[in-house]
């Protein structure tokens, strides 16, 4: 029988986020490497230089200090980690009330891709979201990825698409920018010669973000009327379930419009007060946007409440409610802003 108490521990720290903003850790947006083996026209990760990464006795050190119940897992491209498969056991082990995992993926390591997805399913009870990134049709796609591996995308969601677990949720995940928001239509026509039962549903978009401490990117060009018009097409042709999945797919998809015309969080961010960004050299950020460190693990034991109690950090989320940070609308974070007003939306 499926353990249901991590998706009990999940429910009940979303309903305690809407009636209190008082800090209550659940998620953990983890970047275990900022190694990619694309040259992104949206995203510079690429570009940095070598990092000190955690190793993996470190990060068995941050888990043995906490228990959450969803991890986002991502890069740089997780799988150039020789020791990834290490890193997914140690999450499932010791993270005894988690419900929910995420990755995304670029679709380089077929094999390995497979084959984490495979040891998540088999060794827990965890509901596991792999995001496959697509951003295009197979021209479009190339070019702004910098590698020629739009059919390596379709192939890796065949294959995960092949394997019979409830527990296993596949989608392509579409970040809309100044350089494909009028490629989605040709998109799914090209998927529907591969894909034949594809649909909108398939696809998840986000839209392209600046940020100066992860995407290194402040540079890029974002034009919010010609994004608007990519988001107006996929709402126009996205159908949506009666599921939670959905239901925050169309929260976050339908607020993108408010968030391009007024350039403002549309929600009360939850930005390390829920949820927090740990790079791979254990620098602690309330998010993937905003660029004011709330600690280094390394120099505090690796103990992350502790970080996030300090007075530093509640300076940081006061700034927040204050709106003093740069405003976003990032999946990373909305997703938490959509579960804490569950009684005002």
């Amino acid at each position: 029988m499926q353990n249901k108490l991590p998706y009990l521990y999940l429910l009940n720290n979303i309903l305690k986020s809407n009636f209190s903003d008082r800090f209550n850790l659940y998620k953990l947006n983890l970047i275990l490497t900022y190694h990619c083996n694309f040259r992104c026209k949206t995203c510079f990760i690429w570009k940095r230089e070598g990092m000190n990464e955690l190793s993996l006795d470190e990060y068995a050190r941050l888990f043995s200090k906490i228990n959450v119940n969803w991890i986002d897992v991502s890069g740089g491209d997780i799988f150039l980690r020789d020791d990834i498969g290490g890193i997914f056991s140690l999450i499932i082990k010791s993270q005894k009330r988690l419900g929910l995992l995420h990755f995304p993926t670029n679709s380089f390591f077929i094999d390995k891709i497979y084959n984490a997805a495979d040891y998540v399913l088999k060794n827990s009870n965890v509901k596991l979201i792999i995001t496959i990134s697509l951003d295009g049709p197979a021209g479009a796609h190339n070019y702004i990825r910098g590698i020629d591996n739009w059919h390596d995308s379709v192939r890796v969601y065949k294959a995960l698409k092949a394997i019979k677990s409830k527990r296993l949720e596949v989608y392509f995940g579409y970040t809309i920018s100044n350089l494909n928001f009028n490629k989605i239509e040709q998109a799914m026509e090209e998927l529907k010669n591969e894909i034949p039962d594809i649909a909108y549903s398939d696809i998840h978009i986000n839209i392209a973000h600046k940020s100066s401490h992860y995407y290194l990117n402040q540079s890029l060009d974002l034009d919010s009327k010609k994004i608007k018009e990519g988001v107006d097409h996929y709402l126009r042709n996205r159908k949506y379930k009666a599921n939670l999945i959905d239901y925050l797919e169309h929260r976050y998809q339908t607020f993108i419009r408010e968030y391009l015309n007024t350039s403002k969080t549309p929600l009360q961010c939850r930005g390390a007060v829920n949820s927090v960004f740990i790079d791979p050299e254990g620098i602690v950020f309330p998010c993937s946007i905003y660029d004011k460190s709330l600690g280094n693990l390394r120099e505090n034991n690796y103990d992350l409440i502790h970080i996030l109690k300090a007075k530093r950090s509640n300076d940081i989320r006061k700034q927040i409610r204050d709106k003093e940070c740069p405003q976003c609308w990032t999946p990373c974070e909305a997703y938490q802003m959509i579960l804490a007003s569950l009684l005002k939306i």
